[in-house]
């Protein structure tokens, strides 16, 4: 049996209203996965997010719109994926 570390990110934060993200967090700090909160547009939380990640092979999912090709662009340096 494997272990996975899990940590969840949130994106889009650009689009979101304090008090969503706000909702969020307190909903799901009480897992103990790690929480990442990320503006892709504009850079916020990516560092602490590429340090989280950093010589990790790593698996991305949400539904569509969710912001993955856009962080994953912002981590990789990629403009396509």
């Amino acid at each position: 049996k494997r272990h996975f570390p899990i940590l969840l990110c949130f994106t889009k934060m650009d689009c979101t209203a304090k008090a969503l993200r706000e909702t969020w967090e307190k909903r799901y700090r009480p897992t103990g996965y790690p929480l990442f909160f990320i503006d892709s547009l504009h850079g916020t939380g990516l560092t602490e997010l590429e340090n989280a990640l950093e010589g990790r092979m790593t698996a991305i999912a949400g539904p569509s719109g969710a912001g993955k090709s856009t962080l994953i662009q912002r981590l990789t340096g990629e403009q396509s994926i």
